[in-house]
């Protein structure tokens, strides 16, 4: 009975790690006052700077849900959403246990025509009714009853992250103006690899990914997929998902596919790929250019050169990201080919910058020190003459910077809380503010950019009608409409003389057009996959080009013409699935002409209803009035629960470690408040568990209480006599600490100071004194730091890196008992031999001399080959760790294993000891004792039964001198690159 318990706890555990339950986005900064609009199915909580936006959102999500139940019918639910508008990342979440959704509404720089606040809710809409969909009838329905809201894990293992993404893409898609599906950027990475040599990846290395080769993630080929499906048949997905609510079968999707379609998973996806890329081979009849690259191809690495610019003499400055190496800035030499690294940046999303004057400009993500879910983006400038990097502007929200052509102004575009849009002008220099504009028409502001001449800047515009492109002109505080908004997905345009040139989906791919004076547009470019971004200098336009090994830097000539555009996607873009019957419009869309047919075409009635653009047929819904959200009456929310008592941070690594008894989990809304209560009766005792952690203040609170059992009492002989009132045992442990994080440029710091308290009720007897002493503190203080260089994808160690860890504890009240143990520890991180290899070194010293009467453990482990039986009163320890990837086989066992990495490790540890006390062999040496081992790790990082968590596992061979014993260890590995910072246990 207990291997059935244990087997359904490693369940539990792993939905917990798949579905991202009992997760924190973070929090938002203490001073926000909340509000809250409750509507049929959700209840919108949002700061109070956010009100139209929150309304907005409000109704759109009900829009969305009555829109979208055709998909997931019978729901009948309602939903907290929690908005984050103070921050720069443009995103949204459905969670579980506890149960939410959380919108981080900034609409950024990357967009499709059509509302954002639209397509957001559409997609986090389906994520919502797929997940009550599975806890309201069948066996979620059960095991809802038997563990609370962390159930929906146990029936998500069973569905693909591709079905349960790409269905929502689908939805975002078929409903909206526009949508992922029907742009040529979200799927021309899968196209790419479709349609050159060797085809596109086996079904595991496209879920599991790869360290050796770029794969599309889950959101495209899972998009493709149910786009595929849903037009085989458009109920065999509903009715696929029904068998994992009521049924327990092994791979329940599999049998339902099976039973609908004739096709397993992966012969669904073999499938979708072997269409499309028949489709995409013979779209290639819009006629294309290879263009030669001006970079030198890597070709065993995915690298992508973004936004180059001529900087004269044959030189070529890019954005580069590869998986090797963080994003940065590097000059290439065309004759050459060789590249210079000018500066590795920080967090810069999307890949876009201006260069002018020998200068480079380009906006970083910069989180608050404390609050996650507020961050600023500064403007980073480059002076290339001296190599000087210069943050220009501090706790800002600009976006996409661009500098004039005399180097002299900055032109951005900000976006304060309530997401109110300006194009704001920047000194160069200093950063003070010149003028700030604001949109007519309420307009979005996407990627400004100067004309040549510097007097006028151009626009990227988005409405609810989609993108179109403005010109502002300074001097005359006036606006020019060179293209109006429509469903055409615009994005990039500059003014070069009198001639506007923009970036645009059309003609097969993203190509560059070029309007005259006399409003004739012309096709400048023919790029068989699409282009990331452009610019001009003289009679030359150089681009990013799309490669199956990425974007690399091309040029044309800016007078290139090759003809009027047709706008055609025809054969690119999918052909979009029927719509279900039974929609709230009662209206079955057929293919969207904006899809396949002319990019000028009329927009698809069935988006132009579902949209909330103003022609919408629920434009009517009255939100309801909005009312304070109080924070302190909204502290708990008790979510989930276990039938027997766990800790849950020791259950993550030992699912064996259960008793009997109940377990309550809470967490608020709002992520302030975490707390468990649990009971436990184990060995004929009673015990109550309690743990709490407050995170709405500047400070973190923590604390964990244990009642219960037979008190504690130490004794120097068991007959000696017990103290006369002996109750149940109680320990205490509370931390205050902080969290600090700064940011500067390519390193990340990170400072926390912690203050812990730590209490027990135990009894010790003192012969000297001949009596007990009851109750024991110890007090800690602890100074943690780190400063790490940002990792690439490959990295397993970061290249640059200092640790410092520094603790002192002492028992104030028991210093007849205890002294004072002293701790530092140190790592440093330095780059290896070749890419992503790296050496770690540490040291470490503890110190609890002068020894009273008894002693502590020793917080610093022994080297490896060695138990931790030992104590030593004072020791040094160093080690060394050089870490490297040995292959990336990308093979699969069928559904069983897919092995992505093997890396090994070669490390060396020594450690000195003094006043060790060895308690297996009763034995005590007062002179220095050395321990050491040296050896090497060889860790396979991996998925089982596709399950879409990376496990490293593998085996640690040694050699201790001092024993001269040889050793071998299994070794189950999450990188974590620090020291530990939770409790001490």
């Amino acid at each position: 009975m207990k291997k059935y318990l244990i087997t359904l706890i490693i369940t539990i555990l792993t939905a917990i790690n798949v579905t991202a339950q009992y997760y924190e986005s973070g929090q938002d900064p203490a001073s926000l006052k909340w509000r809250q609009i409750n509507t049929e199915h959700f209840r919108v909580v949002f700061p109070e700077d956010f009100l139209s936006g929150a309304q907005k959102y409000a109704r759109f999500l009900e829009m969305s849900f009555d829109t979208l139940s055709v998909l997931y019918p019978g729901v009948n639910a309602r939903l907290p959403v929690v908005i984050h508008n103070h921050s720069m990342e443009s995103n949204g979440f459905v969670f579980w246990a506890p149960r939410r959704m959380e919108l981080f509404p900034l609409p950024g720089q990357v967009n499709l025509p059509g509302s954002p606040e639209w397509q957001l809710s559409v997609h986090e809409t389906v994520h919502m009714l797929q997940l009550y969909s599975l806890n309201q009838r069948g066996f979620g329905l059960v095991m809802k009853y038997l563990v609370g809201e962390q159930a929906m894990g146990l029936d998500i293992l069973t569905i693909p992250m591709w079905a349960i993404e790409g269905d929502a893409v689908y939805a975002e898609t078929a409903t909206g103006l526009s949508g992922r599906g029907s742009s040529n950027s979200f799927t021309q990475g899968a196209r790419a690899l479709a349609t050159n040599h060797g085809g596109i990846y086996g079904y595991d290395k496209m879920i599991g990914e790869s360290y050796k080769d770029f794969t599309p993630n889950y959101y495209v080929f899972g998009y493709l997929m149910m786009n595929h499906l849903r037009s085989i048949d458009s109920s065999a997905w509903n009715n696929t998902f029904r068998d994992v609510l009521y049924r327990i079968p092994l791979n329940p999707v599999n049998r339902g596919l099976k039973r609908e379609t004739g096709l397993t998973k992966k012969k669904l996806y073999e499938s979708t790929f072997a269409l499309l890329e028949k489709e995409w081979k013979e779209s290639d009849s819009h006629g294309f250019t290879e263009y030669p690259a001006l970079n030198v191809s890597r070709s065993r690495d995915y690298v992508n050169h973004y936004s180059p610019f001529r900087a004269g003499d044959g030189l070529i400055i890019s954005l580069r990201t590869s998986l090797s190496d963080p994003s940065r800035f590097v000059m290439t030499d065309e004759k050459s080919g060789r590249e210079h690294v000018l500066t590795t940046t920080g967090y810069i999303y999307p890949y876009i910058f201006s260069y002018a004057d020998s200068t480079l400009v380009w906006s970083e993500i910069v989180s608050d020190i404390r609050w996650d879910n507020r961050d600023y983006s500064v403007i980073r400038k480059m002076d290339l003459r001296d190599g000087t990097v210069n943050q220009v502007t501090y706790r800002t929200r600009y976006e996409a910077p661009d500098l004039s052509p005399d180097g002299r102004t900055i032109v951005a575009v900000s976006s304060t809380s309530d997401l109110r849009c300006s194009l704001v002008f920047l000194d160069a220099s200093t950063g003070e503010v010149l003028m700030d504009v604001l949109p007519p028409d309420n307009l979005i502001f996407q990627r400004p950019a100067w004309s040549s001449d510097g007097r006028a800047v151009t626009v990227v515009t988005l409405s609810d009608e989609g993108e179109g492109i403005r010109t502002y002109r300074p001097t005359g505080k006036k606006w020019t409409v060179n293209m109006a908004e429509g469903n055409t997905d615009i994005i990039q345009a500059e003014m070069f003389n009198d001639t506007l040139f923009y970036l645009a989906q059309g003609d097969g791919s993203d190509n560059i057009y070029r309007i005259t004076g006399d409003t004739v547009i012309t096709r400048v470019t023919r790029s068989r996959y699409g282009i990331s971004g452009f610019s001009i200098t003289g009679d030359e336009i150089m681009f990013s080009d799309y490669t199956a090994g990425g974007f690399i830097i091309a040029a044309e000539p800016s007078s290139a013409n090759y003809g009027r555009p047709s706008g055609s996607m025809h054969g690119v873009i999918p052909e979009l699935a029927p719509w279900p019957s039974g929609s709230l419009q009662g209206k079955i869309p057929g293919r969207a002409p904006s899809l396949s047919g002319s990019l000028q075409g009329e927009t698809p009635e069935l988006a132009r209803s579902f949209s909330g653009s103003a022609t919408g047929d629920r434009q009517d819904y009255t939100v309801p009035e909005s009312t304070p959200y109080r924070k302190f009456s909204h502290l708990f929310n008790f979510h989930s629960w276990l039938p027997f008592y766990a800790d849950i941070d020791e259950l993550m690594t030992d699912p064996t470690i259960i008793s009997p008894g109940v377990t309550l989990m809470s967490q608020n809304l709002l992520s302030t408040l975490v707390t468990t209560t649990g009971y436990e009766y184990s060995q004929g005792n009673h015990y109550l568990h309690t743990g709490i952690k407050w995170k709405g203040w500047h400070p973190i609170i923590e604390a964990d209480l244990r009642y219960g059992g037979e008190q504690i009492v130490s004794k120097d002989t068991v007959t000696r006599p017990d103290p006369p009132s002996v109750i149940g045992d109680l320990s205490l442990n509370a931390s205050i600490y902080d969290q600090l994080w700064f940011a500067q440029g390519k390193f990340r710091q990170l400072l926390m100071p912690i203050f812990n308290f730590s209490f027990n009720n135990r009894y010790t007897y003192m012969p000297q004194d001949n009596r007990y002493d009851r109750n024991l503190i110890f007090l800690t203080g602890r100074l943690y730091f780190s400063n790490t260089f940002r990792m690439a994808y490959r990295d397993i160690n970061p290249r640059w890196g200092q640790v410092i860890d520094l603790r002192y504890t002492g028992a104030p009240w028991d210093i007849d008992l205890y002294g004072a143990r002293k701790y530092a520890r140190g790592i440093l991180f330095f780059p290896g031999v070749a890419h992503n290899h790296s050496l770690a070194i540490r040291a470490g010293y503890e110190d609890q001399t002068p020894i009273k009467r008894l002693i502590l453990n020793n917080t610093i482990s022994r080297p490896r080959g060695y138990d931790n039986s030992l104590i030593s009163e004072k020791l040094v320890s160093v080690s060394a760790d050089y870490t490297m990837p040995l292959f990336y086989p990308d093979l699969a066992a069928g559904s069983l294993l897919y092995l992505k990495r093997i890396r090994g490790s070669l490390f060396y540890d020594r450690m000195k000891g003094w006043g060790t006390h060895d308690y297996n062999a009763h034995e005590y040496a007062a002179q220095g004792v050395s321990f050491s081992s040296m050896g090497a790790e060889l860790l396979a990082d991996f998925f089982l039964l596709r399950i879409p968590f990376e496990i490293s596992a593998g085996a640690s061979a040694g050699y201790t001198p001092d024993e001269d014993r040889f050793f071998v260890r299994g070794v189950f590995s999450v990188n974590i690159y620090g020291t530990v910072l939770g409790r001490e246990r």
